[in-house]
């Protein structure tokens, strides 16, 4: 705990309060992207004065928000009727160091309820749902952080529905762990001296993501009745890193209990072998099949069995583990993927092709296609064995031959869907022009380098993000994984109404023109808005707004510097994503 109060500004918790606030928001958009969720995230700093000597009983940041401190008002007094009833109820340590640790997280969890109950009464309370973090001591305040995620982007993501198994909590999805364990580590920052002073007091993103890919593995342990297991996600990574005979990992692993109902159990080994033994258990794993799969707890491999078709879904008991090849392996439930894990790293499950978003695309860049043949190949290159690349251009006969040292050209020949799905097995990139007539195979896209690479993904995409990216002829590049994700290339925003855009871009300008206390939380949820189509607004918008903004903060004495970041214009903005 932090025992000294140094002066800090106006309004403010300690001296470095907006700082620690600008650095935690940067965090907790790295470990979101990184996890690959890009949905709206909100995060915001709550204290609660413990002292009669401050002037402000209760702060909030940022301070230009759809909310304001008179919000929580009544935080404190609900406080102490949720403290009062929950304090009645039995149970109480014979130890009196633990009973008095009990009733301090006691208070804890009722001003986090208390909390809740605000944001979920809130304008914006059906919109986002709300994680609060266990308080930290600052000074003279107990300090929440608190994160408000964008409901319609959760609801897309895969998760668990169980909340406890036998009496643990069960965190449901990757998304809440990375949230989680975000909020736990920037309330455990807190407790540094000058917090937010020193960036590297703060947490590291790329191990947030670790440990709440830990975290959830162990809550689908959880599920399937196994209370150990705590690294069985490294463990499972280290297998699938392994080969044998020279091949990539490939096979299933089941997670379920020996004696699950809905578990046939075809072989049961007389010594389970330990995951922690993980050239045994590669081995095992090379034995899966449609008969069955080897059989897990988390700990060890005990048999190899297969799930009966009488299997309650609901229960969500049975798991499993797919190695997908060198160093990738996902973990679903019933056929929906929950996570995939390349090298280490944990994302959320990519889709698949997207047929309508392609046909979109297409009809941007490639004006006058064949778009019923174009559709029909790239369905059927969606059907490739161990990834695949399929290159649309509009120019596909001069790019096979500029292409044609790292190439194979053919005759252009139209093609039709079970060939394109045999042509996937020749390694690089099928190239047709907008007809769908095939110009080359294995065809090895070039391009320089542009920073929007992600070495994490392979060749094959970063190859495609460059040759999109680079001064060749409009071209639609569709990189097919192995793990079953697809990415279309270039990326183009959805399009949308240019009215749209006009009436958000006016509608804060006009609100942003009255400077009062009353006006904040309008003139946050219009900026809010904004940010929301940031790709559709045009370099002189922008300049505008950010302009208005700033104008705005400093009128109110706010730092809008650090509060908010500027609206930058989309780079990739050109006619095709322009609104319609």
């Amino acid at each position: 705990m932090n025992e000294a109060n140094p002066p800090s500004p106006d309004g403010y918790m300690w001296r470095y309060q907006l700082e620690f606030y600008v650095e935690v928001k940067k965090t907790l958009k790295e470990v979101l992207e990184g996890i690959g969720f890009f949905g709206s995230a909100k995060i915001m700093l709550l204290g609660f004065c413990t002292t009669e000597r401050m002037a402000a009983n209760i702060c909030f940041a940022p301070e230009v928000s759809s909310y304001s401190a008179g919000d929580f008002s009544g935080v404190l007094a609900r406080c102490d009727a949720l403290y009062a009833q929950h304090s009645a109820e039995p149970g109480a340590d014979a130890d009196q160091r633990l009973h008095e640790q009990s009733l301090r997280e006691l208070k804890d969890e009722s001003r986090i309820e208390a909390i809740n109950e605000v944001l979920a009464d809130s304008v914006t309370g059906g919109a986002r749902s709300y994680f609060v973090s266990r308080s930290a001591s600052v000074f003279d305040y107990v300090v929440h952080v608190a994160v408000g995620i964008d409901n319609d982007a959760l609801a897309q993501v895969p998760k668990v529905d169980v909340a406890t198994r036998d009496g643990h909590d069960v965190v449901s999805s990757l998304v809440d762990a990375a949230v989680l364990e975000f909020l736990d580590r920037a309330r455990t920052a807190l407790y540094f001296p000058d917090v937010g002073l020193d960036p590297s007091q703060l947490p590291d993103s790329s191990e947030i993501i670790r440990r709440a890919t830990r975290n959830f593995f162990y809550s689908i342990l959880l599920c399937a009745h196994f209370w150990y297991g705590h690294q069985s996600d490294a463990l499972v990574s280290a297998i699938s890193a392994l080969t044998y005979e020279g091949r990539s990992a490939a096979g299933k692993l089941i997670i379920a209990h020996d004696e699950h109902p809905s578990i046939e159990v075809l072989l049961k080994l007389s010594r389970p072998v330990g995951i922690t033994q993980t050239r045994a258990a590669r081995k095992l794993m090379e034995a899966s099949g449609a008969e069955g799969d080897p059989l897990t707890d988390g700990e060890t491999i005990y048999g190899f069995g297969r799930v009966k078709a009488d299997y309650d879904l609901s229960s969500e008991t049975i798991f499993i583990i797919s190695a997908i090849e060198h160093s990738i392996w996902e973990l679903s439930h019933a056929g929906r993927k929950l996570l995939t894990v390349n090298r280490g790293v944990a994302c959320l499950p990519r889709t698949a092709l997207d047929m309508g978003q392609l046909e979109d695309f297409i009809e941007r860049l490639l004006p006058g296609s064949s778009m019923e043949n174009l559709l029909a190949l790239c369905e059927a290159a969606a059907k490739h064995q161990d990834g695949a690349m399929v290159i649309i251009s509009d120019d596909a006969a001069s790019e096979a031959t500029r292409l044609s040292a790292q190439a194979l050209r053919t005759e252009p020949t139209p093609l039709f869907p079970p060939l394109m799905t045999q042509l996937t097995a020749v390694d690089g990139g099928i190239l047709l022009d907008k007809e769908g007539r095939c110009h080359a195979l294995g065809v090895i896209l070039d391009g320089e380098a542009c920073g929007l690479e992600d070495p994490a993904r392979g060749s094959r995409y970063s190859n495609a993000i460059r040759y999109v990216n680079g001064d060749r002829p409009s071209a639609i590049v569709i990189v097919y994984s192995a793990d079953g994700s697809v990415d279309i290339l270039p990326w183009l925003t959805p399009r949308i109404e240019r009215r749209v855009v006009t009436d958000a871009f006016m509608h804060y300008m006009n609100v942003s023109r009255v400077c009062t206390p009353e006006n904040d939380g309008i003139v946050a949820e219009a900026w809010e808005g904004l940010t929301a189509i940031v790709s559709y607004l045009s370099e002189g918008q922008c300049r505008v707004l950010n302009l208005a903004h700033i104008t705005y903060c400093k009128e109110r004495g706010k730092e809008a510097h650090l509060l908010e970041p500027k609206i930058p214009p989309d780079p990739l903005l050109n006619d095709s994503a322009e609104p319609l």
